[in-house]
């Protein structure tokens, strides 16, 4: 207990690093790549993070069983010292321009450039829903492939790897699409696929539906991710990008924790199984909503930017 405070004073501190350099370094890909390579950057880059992810839990656990926790911190601390040096390698800056006008505002002006835009009106509050509903199923999940399935650790890690397998392939299939009609489909598929994969798993009897969820699961959240994540880059000024994206990381994040509240109440009115069946119907009806209003967009508004 005497090491609690102090833990979660320190992951705080950790979450508030990766709050600012995540949309610092956001808003540097484009000034690194070129405009006309964002779209392809980000998609690569979040398909790289997912190989990544999976690498490093590997790691992870055999880190903990060689030295213990403690020693596997202070390895992962270690990598956060080597991503200092490469982010002072980077030479690309980004500064004011002389003369320009320098609007107001930290997440404020990242949420007026959203609601300024035909499109991430629409996308973005619907990614706000469907990360509530969409995410309350983690709550439950590890009660589900455990005690429903009764699968065990093995079958629940094996479901993680799923996931985590089809988000590569969704990404890397987001760095794909080239204009922002495209993406915004990208963005709307992500969300039906997570909303079916979700029933699936809900209705699963077995080890291989269970898998295959899990992998549609992973293919809908790397597309709509990386994608999303093009468009509100692409259809943003250079001088609010990493305002836009902090408020979108930052209102996301907020969805997440009222999710995991939305997730403890469902598990206990629905149980597992009926959680993810009512979560993955109402992505679907969350989708098919935000798949009608972006249809009504005009092309010319749709097109005005496009990387």
């Amino acid at each position: 207990m005497h090491d609690l405070v102090p833990t979660l004073l320190l992951v705080c501190v950790l979450q508030i690093g990766q709050a600012v350099s995540g949309p610092a370094w956001g808003a540097l890909i484009p000034r690194i790549v070129g405009e006309e390579l964002i779209g392809r950057t980000t998609g690569v880059s979040q398909a790289l993070v997912g190989v990544a992810t999976l690498a490093g839990s590997a790691a992870g656990g055999l880190l903990v069983g060689w030295s213990g926790s403690r020693g596997a911190l202070l390895v992962d601390s270690a990598t956060f010292l080597v991503l200092v040096v490469v982010a002072a390698l980077v030479r690309t800056r980004r500064r004011p321009e002389p003369g320009a006008d320098v609007e107001k505002g930290g997440v404020s002006a990242g949420l007026r450039s959203i609601f300024g835009d035909g499109v991430l009106r629409i996308l973005v509050p619907g990614l706000w829903v469907f990360v509530l509903v969409g995410e309350a199923v983690n709550v439950v999940e590890v009660f589900l492939i455990t005690g429903e399935l009764g699968l065990g650790p093995s079958g629940y890690g094996a479901a993680g790897a799923a996931t985590g397998a089809g988000a590569i392939l969704g990404a890397w299939y987001s760095g794909r699409l080239r204009s922002d009609r495209t993406r915004t489909r990208g963005v709307v598929a992500g969300m039906a696929a997570i909303g079916t994969a979700c029933v699936v798993i809900g209705l699963a009897g077995n080890f291989a539906v269970l898998l295959v969820g899990a992998t549609g699961i992973g293919l809908g959240s790397g597309m709509l991710n990386a994608a999303t994540s093009a468009l509100v880059v692409t259809r943003s000024t250079d001088a609010v990008r990493g305002r836009v994206i902090a408020a979108l990381n930052g209102t996301a994040r907020s969805c997440s924790i009222f999710a995991m509240l939305l997730g403890g109440l469902a598990g206990t009115l629905l149980g597992p199984r009926g959680t993810f069946v009512t979560g993955g119907v109402a992505c679907a009806v969350a989708a098919a909503a935000v798949g009608a209003l972006v249809v009504r967009v005009k092309d010319s508004e749709l097109e005005v930017i496009s990387h």
